[in-house]
């Protein structure tokens, strides 16, 4: 009888084991993070979801925040926030929907004239180049 209680014992325990090494695999396979430590210096701070498929985040990168929306099919820039502004305070006070889509087209250009701006500077470094390349 005394063997059977430790038969059962083993197969329990490695059953046991089994399952947290599953779940263990499962959690890293999704990218989730089994620490509840915060690594790094970009996290979310905040999730609102405002249907099944579309959610607002706070995102904090560094010392700065960021409201971004999330869909099945596209993630959107929408502002930036203060430190101490949430989602919900952004929404209250923000109460006209387009001035954060136009805060959102606003900083994609000013982002869009940036890249435009470093091409234009690394062309005119290209063409200087290829002119000391023809001298020599």
């Amino acid at each position: 009888m005394l063997i059977y209680a430790i038969k059962f014992m083993v197969y329990t325990f490695g059953v046991i084991g089994l399952l947290l090494i599953a779940y263990i695999v499962a959690k890293r396979c999704m990218g989730l993070d089994i620490n509840t430590r915060k690594k790094g210096n970009l996290f979310i701070e905040e999730t609102l979801n405002i249907t099944p498929r579309k959610t607002l985040y706070v995102l904090r990168a560094y010392d700065e925040r960021f409201l971004i929306a999330s869909d099945a099919n596209s993630t959107s820039f929408l502002a930036k926030l203060n430190s101490d502004e949430s989602i919900t305070d952004k929404l209250t006070t923000e109460t006209d929907f387009s001035k954060l889509i136009n805060e959102s087209n606003d900083f994609e250009q000013n982002e869009n004239d940036k890249v435009k701006d470093k091409i234009s500077e690394v062309q005119k470094k290209n063409v200087l180049h290829s002119m000391l390349e023809k001298i020599k």
